[in-house]
């Protein structure tokens, strides 16, 4: 990754900048649990309401499809939602034609796409929600601290959760959900009661281990949380300074274009700041493929996915908890998650200069036709059985 140098003079980010929101949702289960769940959190205290407490100017832009734009327009919480802030509905397929996308993915990026030329435009910092996700309180307070102390972008791993396990067990608590909001602790624990089989494949110590797509590594701490190291994460804050588009999406491709310098980019390392709860349904399957957890495999993963500011973002421990962060059991897994980084990282390199990759057979080989001693005795290794397994 490329960072551009801070310039002499020039300052962090200006506090009379406009700050636009944005999240995209669809679809009636979607819109359900983000009209009656997620929405209240970002309403709750120290959410949205922060802003215009500290003078901000700022502006929700909400993007869905036309035939959900007038359930969303008279939902109770979305006309509360314009009481604190400008709300504008944006309808997607009437901005865009989607009818050639193949995947959600793609009209949700493209509904990124335009808020960001909007928020350009305006000059504006920015912020993305998740539809699908139950924030804590107090999250735009901590992140216009951190704003206003000089970070240009903040960014957090969302953890998954069973949504209809949840939804059951946060039915009787709607009333404060609204009122005060869930405090981190408490979205922590219904992550560990009910973490879905997403989180669970990305347990270091599974036995069937998401092999496939890696992006998120979890070391259990008894039953007082879990160490994690994240190679993507959610970009949750951003205030550009120079003009960009994501070609895959805002948070896998895009920071390293908008001038942004490292001490200006802030991950959460504590959930007790911020922790977005993500509630998948049950029957979601995991992102990539279940397979043995091995470093050359994993290595491999690393090689092809991860860019040079996610290998950096994975050397951070996040600590997910619902008590003290701290004692030896905590410390013990900070260190062999870090050491499992450093050999993943190490292993990576290794296979990028021998040119060597998992084929889609499980069969390893090299990429180049021509090699050293050392590259044909790392391929005979490496397809040897207990060197595969190592």
């Amino acid at each position: 990754m490329r960072y551009c140098k801070l310039p002499d003079g020039v300052k962090p980010c200006s506090f009379t900048d406009p700050i636009f929101m944005t999240v995209a949702v669809w679809g009636t289960s979607f819109l359900e649990l983000f009209l009656e769940y997620a929405l209240p959190s970002y309403l709750a205290q120290g959410g949205i309401p922060e802003l215009p407490r500290r003078g901000y100017k700022s502006t929700f832009w909400l993007y869905t499809k036309s035939a959900d734009a007038e359930t969303i327009r008279q939902h109770a919480q979305f006309r509360r939602l314009c009481c604190v802030t400008v709300a504008e509905i944006v309808c997607i397929d009437e901005q865009t034609d989607i009818s050639s996308h193949s995947t959600v993915y793609e009209t949700m990026n493209a509904c990124h796409l335009d808020f960001i030329a909007r928020a350009s435009r305006a000059g504006a910092a920015m912020i993305f929600f998740s539809p699908d996700a139950l924030w804590s309180r107090d999250s735009l307070r901590y992140t216009l601290d951190k704003a206003e102390s000089g970070q240009r972008a903040i960014l957090l791993a969302g953890l998954r959760a069973n949504k209809e396990a949840v939804v059951e067990a946060l039915e009787p608590h709607k009333l404060r959900i609204t009122s005060e909001g869930l405090g981190a602790r408490e979205l922590v624990s219904l992550l560990l009661q009910h973490p879905h089989r997403i989180t669970q494949a990305l347990n270091w110590n599974s036995d069937e281990f998401d092999i496939g797509w890696a992006s998120h590594l979890y070391w259990h701490v008894g039953s007082e949380g879990i160490v994690g190291r994240c190679f993507h994460l959610h970009t949750f804050y951003v205030h550009p300074r120079l003009e960009a588009r994501p070609e895959l999406a805002h948070d896998y491709d895009w920071l390293a274009k908008i001038g942004l310098w490292p001490k200006e980019i802030s991950v959460v390392s504590d959930s007790d700041n911020i922790f977005a709860l993500e509630l998948s349904p049950t029957e979601r399957g995991i992102n990539g493929r279940i397979g043995v957890r091995t470093l050359p495999v994993l290595a491999d993963w690393v090689r092809r996915y991860a860019a040079l500011d996610h290998r950096q973002y994975a050397r951070k421990a996040i600590c997910f908890h619902t008590g003290k962060a701290s004692g030896m059991a905590w410390g013990i897994r900070k260190l062999i998650s870090g050491l499992t980084i450093q050999s993943l990282l190490l292993f990576s390199a290794l296979l990028a200069s021998l040119g060597l990759e998992l084929g889609s057979d499980n069969r390893w080989a090299a990429n180049r036709s021509r090699g050293g001693v050392l590259r044909i005795f790392f391929l005979w290794w490496l397809n040897r059985r207990g060197g595969a397994r190592l």
